[in-house]
């Protein structure tokens, strides 16, 4: 007959026996469970808990995604004391195999934000330092910075930009530690399993976009559960909220895959020290992390008429986009990686526009023009697909690239001039249908 074993189990930590300054952290996991057939968005944090007197417990907290958002200590917290460490592992596992069982999914956190308040000290949540994503117009340019105040406000302004389209989607911040979401801080590699999903679901759209079968429709509602488990993001509590936020179309599929590159490069200008505590301003170190450089042309020199004359003398009205334009500013922009690898022997070489949505600025400064990885692999059809097929867009008219150009909360659109070794091409003139990629 088996000895039993006494189990204690306390909801809160104020009435537990457990000395918290006495508290060795042995194993922690982090689960999400988002189910779009029952209106599930869930999370389970537990911990494997050791004092220097040998004793052992196992701490949840669990509840609601959506309610962290307001409340960082929302949800249920309990404990469950041992006397031995095999009975106290043996809870821990038995739990975590019954909630991988009921359909939750481990997730890959840098730092968490939730679980017990030991963990939290610990893993320094609250010292990060936080973009305070000050709007624009209320932002003023620093003294001490090594920048022009024109170009502290460029940079100021994408980021803010980019910070913003990303907490739209997803509950989440940008820090000193990286995406902080309410469950903790994202890692790229939890980025790289959200983008493994969308791929499993291009292989449903790719066929075609509507008139799904049963089954086809059954699996695209539990691979968007997938995706929003790995990559947490507001989804309300109503039937309708939910409906609506499952990836069904290739337009949906699109966006998801534009704010995963957008979360690849802020995690990158991040870790590139964008947001570290030192004394210099912020607005420097965001400008580093871009590995770019960039100069303001001067608006009476003949380079900056030349190139104004280049872009107004290119207008050619669309269906899109038929305003006048009008320059505000013109920036030389310099990536040092891309000007060492251009082949300069291809002609005839072209200076072409390119225009893409105020968000993307912060990525196409930092990484440069590619190709997302969904679009490269399959050629999905894309919202903006144009009369050419899927691919990397140039236009010899401003206006025909200003389309693609979104307003930011200065109203102002920004739009790039390149320099494109066309080298060998073919001229079409009528709309064909094909992978278009400029390398």
């Amino acid at each position: 007959m088996a000895k039993s074993v006494r189990v204690e189990a306390y909801k809160g930590l104020g009435s537990t026996p457990f000395q918290e300054d006495d508290c060795e952290i042995v194993e922690v996991n982090v689960m999400q469970f988002t189910d779009f057939d029952h209106n599930f968005n869930k999370y389970y944090e537990i911990e494997l808990h050791k004092s220097s007197a040998g004793k052992w417990r196992v701490f949840t907290h669990y509840g609601r995604t959506d309610d962290l958002e307001k409340n960082p200590d929302a949800g249920k917290k309990e404990c469950r004391h041992f006397a031995s460490e095999s009975v106290a592992r043996e809870c821990f596992n038995n739990i975590i195999t019954e909630k991988l069982k009921k359909g939750y999914n481990k997730i890959e956190l840098a730092h968490s934000n939730i679980g017990s308040d030991v963990r939290k000290s610990r893993s320094g949540a609250g010292e990060d330092k936080e973009d305070r994503q000050l709007p624009p117009a209320e932002f003023t340019p620093s003294s001490s910075s090594s920048l022009s105040p024109t170009i502290q406000k460029l940079v100021h302004y994408i980021f803010y930009e980019s910070a913003k389209a990303l907490s739209s989607s997803v509950a989440a911040k940008i820090t000193s530690r990286g995406i902080e979401t309410p469950l903790g801080i994202l890692t790229k590699e939890q980025v790289e399993r959200g983008e493994a999903v969308l791929s499993k679901i291009f292989d449903i759209l790719k066929e075609k976009e509507e008139n799904f079968s049963p089954d086809e429709l059954a699996n695209l509602r539990r691979l968007s559960g997938e995706f929003f488990t790995i990559i947490p993001h507001r989804i309300g509590r109503s039937k309708s909220d939910v409906h609506q936020n499952v990836i069904d179309s290739a337009g949906v599929l699109e966006s998801k895959q534009e704010l995963l590159q957008l979360m690849k490069d802020m995690l990158e200008v991040t870790s590139s020290g964008a947001y570290d505590k030192s004394d210099k301003p912020t607005v420097d170190l965001k400008f580093r992390a871009l590995k770019v450089q960039l100069k303001e042309i001067d608006k009476y020199s003949p380079w900056f008429q030349e190139i104004q004359d280049y872009v107004l003398n290119s207008q050619r009205k669309t269906a899109r986009f038929n305003k006048k334009m009008e320059i505000e500013t013109i920036y030389a922009v310099r990536r040092p990686q891309e000007t060492d690898s251009f082949k300069s022997e291809f002609s005839p070489q072209k200076l072409l526009f390119h225009g893409s949505r105020i968000s993307n600025w912060v990525g196409l400064l930092s990484r440069g023009v590619l190709m997302p990885k969904v679009i490269v692999r399959s050629g999905v059809k894309r919202t903006d697909a144009g009369l050419l097929g899927n691919g990397m867009y140039f236009a010899s008219s401003a206006s025909a690239s200003a389309q693609y150009t979104t307003a930011g909360e200065t109203g102002s659109q920004f739009m790039m001039a390149c320099r494109v070794a066309l080298g060998q091409s073919k001229e079409y003139n009528e709309p064909v249908s094909f992978l278009l990629i400029f390398f």
